[in-house]
Formats: structure tokens, sequence, C-alpha cells
């Protein structure tokens, strides 16, 4: 079923407020969601009497399960003016993701025109393509990010049903240029949204757009930013959204790690994090079937007397999108104190050490990106070199290489789209989504030596303004 609205969205019904939290007709019912959260440190020994440092490695895990499937409520939002898509392309990515949906869905389409002669980045017979029902929002203007958001909101949450997944996907490949005040409010409402039961997912599609600023959105909205670097691969990354919000396990997945007195706890990578007094609260978003986050924390704990234990407490609270129940799973990690001559031969485990590492080169990799845009873009070359120069011992051969050339091409003007791609891959190992080692890194365009130069070659470059050793 197609419904095309036009000048604007079509007012609330009462059909349109959230249903009842039954499982639709048709549907099969799944088992109860399995979710495993596990725990191991370099090491379960500290120091007596002094203070000592931890890491810690927490992996969640979804369990595959073939019978979950849940019913979407999506808004794909095309940013700008369609005559600035390839609408040909985009039509195409369209279909292959529609094919995805069946009876179960609701989306809703929605692009803005600036002239009468350009073409809606809609397929002609979209009743051909899916079972979903389907609803064309046409705009005779084109459609702002702000504005977008706003209406792509007005039509998922007058379908909002407690029985599936409600989101917006944003899809734009112009300019996203926004005023500080209104990327504040934005923000703003798209956590206070999420809240409500709508998130918000993020697709840039060549190279017009700011990553930085979708990537801001996806995580205020507890979605994903993807990058698409032409209309093939954005058919694919639209394709993946929908199958994991239809096989989505788990929902307000948090992570709650309980800090005994003087136990300090610092988190790597770029998940929401909140901290009250005696917990750290980390928020995963939701969970898709099979899926499974790995995380990093280093734990400070106190000096204490030899032979007693210190406890890190954690539990992962989640919410099961079926039955609509809580659901938790927890470890526990014992930490033993001894002196300091037996401390001097344990054994550490430099998986967990290196894992921590890798996250941090990845963090310091997104703030060179970053600055690579300022003028004093020759900080972001001096802080990576200076951090591998640093870390190098303690990061696989793999992510030796990825650092080593990214310094070489931060030594030139980086291509937008291979920045672009860089990002995206960088953003998804911070959010703690397993991937390839060498996945974080496309292959790079440029070869010119940086890294590799004598050490007096690097500091004669300072009168040049580039960044050298100090």
């Amino acid at each position: 079923m197609v419904t095309i609205e036009r000048h604007g969205l079509a007012a609330k019904s009462s059909a349109g407020r959230p249903q009842s939290s039954s499982f639709p007709a048709g549907s099969i019912a799944p088992p109860p969601t399995r979710i495993t959260l596990a725990a191991r440190c370099d090491a379960d020994e500290i120091t007596a009497d002094a203070m000592s440092m931890r890491t810690i490695e927490w992996t969640v895990s979804a369990a595959e399960c073939t019978t979950v499937r849940m019913p979407v409520n999506a808004a794909l939002v095309f940013i700008g003016d369609s005559a600035h898509f390839p609408v040909e392309q985009v039509q195409h990515a369209l279909i292959h993701a529609l094919a995805k949906c069946n009876s179960l869905d609701d989306v809703t389409l929605i692009a803005g025109r600036g002239s009468e002669t350009a073409a809606w980045p809609f397929p002609a017979d979209i009743s051909r393509v899916t079972d979903a029902r389907v609803t064309r929002c046409e705009l005779d203007s084109p459609c702002l990010l702000f504005d977008g958001w706003q209406r792509g909101y007005a039509q998922v949450s007058s379908k909002q049903s407690t029985a599936g997944i409600n989101r917006i996907l944003l899809v734009t490949m112009g300019s996203t240029a926004m005023r500080t005040e209104e990327m504040d409010w934005l923000l703003s409402l798209v956590k206070q949204q999420v809240r409500l039961g709508v998130s918000t997912s993020t697709f840039g599609m060549g190279v017009e757009f700011n990553e930085f600023l979708l990537e801001q959105i996806a995580e205020a909205g507890e979605g994903h930013y993807y990058f698409a670097g032409d209309a093939a691969e954005l058919a694919e990354c639209l394709c993946r959204e929908l199958v994991e919000m239809q096989q989505t396990s788990a929902r307000e997945t948090t992570l709650t790690i309980a800090m005994p007195g003087g136990v300090t706890i610092e988190t790597a990578g770029c998940l929401p994090v909140e901290r009250h007094i005696g917990h750290l609260h980390i928020h995963l978003g939701d969970l898709a079937a099979g899926e499974q986050r790995v995380l990093f924390t280093r734990a400070t704990l106190p000096s204490t007397p030899a032979e007693t234990t210190i406890t890190l407490y954690a539990y992962l609270s989640y919410v099961t999108p079926m039955h609509h129940a809580g659901g938790m799973t927890s470890t526990a990690l014992l930490f033993h104190a001894v002196p300091q001559t037996k401390r001097d031969g344990a054994v550490i485990d430099f998986d967990i050490f290196r894992g921590v590492n890798e996250m941090d080169a990845a963090g310091l990799l997104m703030q060179a990106l970053y600055l690579a845009q300022s003028p004093d873009a020759s900080t972001a070359w001096y802080e990576v070199e200076q951090a591998l120069h640093t870390a190098a011992p303690y990061l696989s051969h793999s992510m030796q290489v990825i650092c080593q050339e990214f310094c070489r091409a931060l030594h030139q003007e980086l291509p937008e789209e291979f920045r672009k791609r860089i990002h995206q891959q960088i953003y998804t190992r911070l959010c703690g989504r397993t991937q390839p080692p060498m996945a974080i890194f496309p292959e790079l365009p440029i070869a010119n030596p940086g890294m590799n130069r004598p050490s007096s070659e690097r500091k004669q470059s300072a009168s040049t303004g580039r960044a050298t050793s100090r």
C-alpha cells in the first residue's frame, strides 16, 4: 500500500497512536532474549599498599536467533534538494532496501525539491517492490536538516508502536551547515525522543557533508552513522540498517559498573557515558541478534593491605523488545592484593593490553582527522606520530602499519572521500563493534615518506612549519 502526501504532513489520526504491546499477527513469537556479559582483565593481582591500574575487557553478545522479526516503523528522509541526488541510482538503492521490508513494516519516504522539473528519488511503482505500508511525503522545497528530522519524527511518532522499532533515517549528500544554537537544539530533541522510543541513524553519501555532525546526531539518537561513496554503497547501508532493526534482540542496553570506595574507572572509545556516585553507566543502545560489542575500561584501584580482595561488580541491563520486560545479566571481577615482590613476576594478558591501546590509537586517529581540517593541520600529524612511537610496542603489527600510513597521508592533503571512509571505519571501532583489524583503514591512495624519515630530518622541518619531535 502506497500513500502520497503533498505540501506537508498528514494530520495525526486515532490509528496513529501507539498500539498495544502485543506482537503483530502473522509473526513468529521468539524465545526469550539471550544476552551475555563476559569480563576479563590484564591481571587479577594488584600491589598491596599502593595504587594499581588494571585494564578490563567487557564483551557483550546477543545470541543468534533466526525467529526474531521486529516490525519496523521508519522515516527515510532525504536532506537537501532532490535535484542534487543521482535520482536513478537512489531509486535503485531504495528498491533494494524496501525489498527487505514486508507487511509488518511502515516506511515513510520524505524528500523535497527546488523546482517542478526536479524528479523525486522514489521508485516509480513501490507496491511492486514491497508489501510494506509506504507513505511518500513530497515537499515542494528543499528539505533542510533540522526541518527534515522534525518531519521524520512527526511521521514516525504518528505510527509509533511499542511492539516495533521506531527510527528516523537521515540521508544527505549535500551541505549540512547549521548554526551552533540550531545544532544544540537538534541534538537535545534527538536525545529526548530516544527516551520516548524513537531513535535516529544518519547516512552521508558522496563528499559534500559534515561527517562529524552526522556522527553526533547518530550518537545522540542511539542509532548508527554510515558513509556511502555512491548509491550502491547507500543500498548496502540501508539494507544493513533495516535488517538490524528487524533483528533487534535488546533495547536500551546499558553496562553498569559499581565502583567501591577509592576505585575510579575511565572508558576507551566514544560510547555515551553517565557517572553517578559509586556507579558508571555505559550506554550501548540496541543490540541485534548475533551482534557482539567489545569495550575497554581502565580501573584505578586504591592501596589495600596484602591478602585482601577488591571486588568489581558489573551488570548489563536491557529491555526485550518482544516481551517489553527488563532483563539483566551480571558478572564480577576479583582483584587480590599481594606484596610487590610477588607482583614482579605476575603474568599480564597482553591481548587485553593491546586491545585497549588500539582503541586509544583509533581515538587519536579520529582526533587527527578532525584537526586535519584546521589551519594547524600539522598538529594532527605530530600528535599521531608521537603517540605511535609511545604505543608501538603494545600495538599489533597491523595497527602499527595503519598508524604509519596514516601519518604519511596526513603529510599531504587528504582526498575527501578517503578521509570520510577512514572516519566511518574508526567510528565503528570506537563504538566497540568488532571488525577485522585492517578494516579500520582502507587502501591508501598516497604513499609519501613521513614516519620513516630520520629524526634529524624531522627536526629540520620545524623551520617550514611542519610538526617535529620535541
